[in-house]
């Protein structure tokens, strides 16, 4: 009695090794059928027992049918190997040849018996050898879906299939006549007989694993595309099998793809399932340096050697195998810059490029992590308020400043938050911080007071732009302003009791004076006394202190509404109501300032007449403008330093006709306005006050 002859079939459905059983065990004598579900299982079993054939499905769940066949040929070297496959082409087919397959079968439909399979299956076995080119014949070839044809070590026609009829109709009489014979019957012209035959030739020494050719035989209409793929059809590399393909369709929708990617702004390059470039358009041209007739039929790992074990590779080698689409943004050595890289499969077994220079959009992002890093150093040191970076999602990024000491708030309590999910805010704090942050995205520059937890803050916003000019951010500046407002109050309250002051002075002592300047007047007309005269100037200077003291008691620093004011003409008009004698007034500006009209008018005429009555009858007066706001000058002899800091007090004067009034109320307005003023020594070595913070309508 004979042994059984077993069969170990490899197919993750169930329906497939159902119907390949039902199909052979009737059909040859002595049969049994081992079915598993995938590869390692197989190899077990086969380490197990004693087979004489395999026969494997392609689309394994842990590899490919070929992947499996190369694995069992190294350990199973002469076991037949049937590649079963509803994966039909002539890439796998000639994979599966190059690795030692014994047949291949591809299928459509695996629920009916099909009696060409059990033919090939049975002529596969041990027991029913035949002439290796012929199993090839009767299994690969023949059912591969295009033309095929095997070529001998003489390169002539050991076998042609049906399927090649489409291209000559007397094909069948292509057996056992060289290549040339294509030549001869005006099939092919010569020169693409003799790229053939090179290939062929290139292919058996080992120069070359594979070669594809387009060709127009002249047989068909000259606007039909032939693809012919040679292959090895043994380890011997003595037989090449070679298919046939009608690609003239393809490579019309290449032409079609080809016009809209020399559209696309990106650089784009193909690649066919060997790594062979077969697209690269003008973009990348221009990126790579080279031309497209450079580039064709080089293999991308050679040009792009910089490339090989870095994440580029890893990337496109997955993609390649697992036909699965990926983007990445890397930096590349090769041409120095940071490049985006979509990659798709293409319909050929290959890859599609498309490679976006960003090195500047990177440069930006840096630039911005610089920006952001010294927002940080500026927050972290902000005396007395704090600094907010907020994104244009209006949720802080960047929260920090001395002023959160006081305060039961801190900064992480903000950071990542917009206001309103900010816990110790209330809603009214919250509505306006949002209102403020929107409008700051919008463009716009905004300062507003906010009370919080019983202090006073100053609230200065301003729209961070990018390169574009477009908002991408906003920042607040805080100020705490608590102790300002107590001052401020304080003042108020003085000068409250100033004004009540003033009162008195108007009233008991201007009226006073009022008489004994016209006793005065009516003694002169009986008498010519010197005395008269010092008298007269001593009442003048007590009418000015009593103007000056209710000046400050009336107004202070009640700042009205602003308005544009010239600089220039304002000056003229102070100089013209102060007695400047022999002195010059020069004035180097024309810009315009926002300010109280009548208050700035005071300041320079107390200034102008100081300059004067300090510097003598022909004193030159400077007013000019600075970049933070303007300038009084004088080529006088300049205050002394030990008296620059008394001489904003009140009551304070060096001079026997001055007031001790006029630089405090000078003081007094431009604090008012919320302006600094600043004493230095002139250019001529006289007085300089510089008043910054000011805000120009130019």
């Amino acid at each position: 009695m004979h042994d059984p002859l077993r069969v170990l079939h490899v197919d993750p459905e169930p329906a497939v090794r159902d119907a390949v059983a039902a199909t052979l065990t009737p059909a040859v004598e002595r049969l049994q059928v081992d079915a598993v579900s995938d590869a390692p299982t197989a190899l077990e079993r086969l380490s197990e027992g004693s087979f004489q054939i395999v026969i494997s499905g392609h689309a394994l769940p842990t590899r490919t049918g070929v992947e499996f066949l190369e694995t069992v040929r190294e350990r199973h070297p002469r076991l037949p190997f049937v590649l079963f496959t509803d994966n039909g082409s002539e890439t796998i087919a000639s994979r599966a040849i190059a690795a030692d397959v014994t047949a291949y079968v591809p299928h459509e439909d695996t629920t009916e018996p099909q009696p060409r399979f059990v033919e090939q299956v049975t002529n596969a076995l041990p027991e029913t050898p035949g002439q290796r080119a012929d199993v090839w014949e009767k299994t690969v070839v023949e059912n591969m879906g295009e033309g095929a044809y095997i070529l001998d070590a003489d390169n002539v026609f050991r076998y042609v299939n049906f399927r090649l009829g489409d291209i000559d109709a007397d094909a069948t009489e292509w057996l056992d006549q060289p290549v040339s014979h294509l030549a001869t019957t005006g099939v092919l012209p010569e020169p693409a007989v003799e790229r053939i035959e090179t290939a062929a030739d290139r292919i058996r020494d080992g120069d070359i694993d594979s070669s594809r050719l387009e060709l127009t035989p002249p047989i068909v209409a000259r606007d039909r595309t032939l693809e012919l793929r040679l292959t090895p059809a043994d380890s011997d590399r003595d037989l090449i099998i070679g298919t046939t393909r009608d690609i003239t369709d393809r490579k019309r929708n290449e032409r079609k793809r080809r016009e809209i990617i020399g559209r696309v702004t990106d650089a784009v390059v193909e690649v066919d399932a060997d790594w062979t470039f077969t697209l690269i358009n003008d973009q990348a041209e221009t990126l790579y340096g080279r031309s497209e007739s450079e580039l064709l039929g080089e293999n991308f790992w050679d040009v792009f050697a910089d490339a090989r074990g870095t994440r580029f590779e890893t990337e496109y080698r997955t993609a390649m195998t697992e036909r699965t689409t990926t983007s990445l943004t890397e930096y590349y050595d090769g041409l120095d810059a940071w490049f985006t890289v979509h990659v798709y499969p293409n319909d050929d077994g290959g890859l599609a490029f498309y490679f976006r220079d960003v090195t500047e959009r990177k440069e930006r992002m840096r630039e911005l992590e610089l920006a952001k890093s010294r927002y940080e150093a500026l927050a972290e040191n902000f005396p007395n308020g704090g600094v907010f970076y907020f994104d244009d999602k209006k949720r802080y990024q960047i929260v920090s400043g001395m002023g959160f000491d006081p305060i039961d708030t801190s900064p992480s309590n903000l950071i990542g938050n917009t206001p309103r999910a900010v816990e110790p805010f209330s809603d009214e704090v919250a509505s306006m911080m949002q209102r403020q942050m929107e409008t700051t995205l919008a463009g716009q520059q905004e300062t507003l007071e906010l009370t919080y937890e019983g202090h006073v803050y100053e609230v200065r916003s301003a729209p961070i732009r990018d390169d574009a000019g477009d908002v991408v951010a906003g920042l607040f500046i805080t100020q705490d302003i608590t102790e300002k407002r107590r001052r401020k109050q304080e003042l108020e309250a003085q000068n409250e009791q100033l004004e009540e002051f003033a009162q008195i002075v108007s009233h008991d002592l201007k009226n006073p004076l009022s008489v004994a300047r016209a006793n005065i007047e009516m003694a002169r007309m009986d008498f010519e006394f010197e005395q008269l005269d010092k008298i007269e100037a001593a009442i003048q200077r007590c009418n000015r202190i009593i103007e000056d003291v209710l000046t400050l008691a009336a107004d202070g620093v009640d700042i009205r509404d602003l308005e544009p004011v010239a600089l220039d003409s304002v000056a003229h008009d102070c100089w013209d109501t102060v007695a400047t004698a022999e002195a010059t007034l020069d004035i180097e500006t024309d810009r315009t300032i926002r300010a109280d009209r009548s208050r700035l008018r005071q300041v320079l005429s107390n200034l102008m007449r100081n300059a004067v009555l300090h510097g003598g009858s022909d004193v030159t007066v400077r007013v000019g403008a600075t970049a933070a706001g303007f300038y009084i000058a004088d080529s006088g002899t300049g205050i002394p330093d030990d008296e620059r800091g008394d001489i904003f007090d009140s009551g304070y004067t060096t001079s026997s006709e001055g007031t001790g009034f006029g630089l405090s109320i000078v003081n007094q307005v431009v604090d008012g306005h919320d302006w600094e003023l600043e004493l230095s020594e002139s250019a001529s070595g006289g007085a300089r006050f510089d008043i910054t913070g000011v805000e120009f309508e130019d």
